[in-house]
């Protein structure tokens, strides 16, 4: 029986200049067992080299996965498979997408910082020149 495409959520628990914590969920449908593994880009979970488990966190029942990366190490793409012993589907997690999509207030990107600066430099410049305009007319006055 072929197994149905997996139902996946992934969610961004906090995500830092140095961090991003997040969980990944991938699970199975349909009748009977079916297994779920993980890839990170191509190394299998578990296998020589592979990803290592100090930033990584498996749910028992292996259906999610808790990761805690710095952003240079999220630029990796982790696969979710579904499989039964007749069928397999795999859904993938750009990590890159999802570290940088819902960041709060902590996550401000760096040209964000510029951006606002130079917003703030120009509203200043135009109050200045705006109180400069204001008293230099009531100067001129008789």
């Amino acid at each position: 029986e072929s197994v149905p495409s997996p139902r996946t959520r992934s969610q961004l628990l906090a995500s830092t200049l140095e961090w991003c914590n997040l969980t990944l969920q991938c699970q199975g449908a349909g009748k009977g067992a079916v297994n779920v593994t993980w890839r990170r880009d191509s190394l299998a979970w578990g296998a020589p080299g592979g990803p290592g488990t100090e930033r990584h966190q498996l749910s028992p029942d292996g259906t999610t996965l808790r990761l805690a990366l710095p952003p240079a190490a999220a630029n990796v793409t982790y696969a979710c498979t579904v499989s039964n012993p007749a069928d397999h589907k795999v859904a993938l997690f750009d990590l890159q997408s999802i570290c940088q999509g819902g960041g709060g207030p902590s996550a401000f990107s760096t040209s964000g910082y510029i951006v606002l600066a130079l917003i703030l430099v120009a509203v200043s410049l135009g109050g200045a020149f705006w109180c400069w305009r204001i008293n230099s007319g009531k100067a001129a006055e008789p």
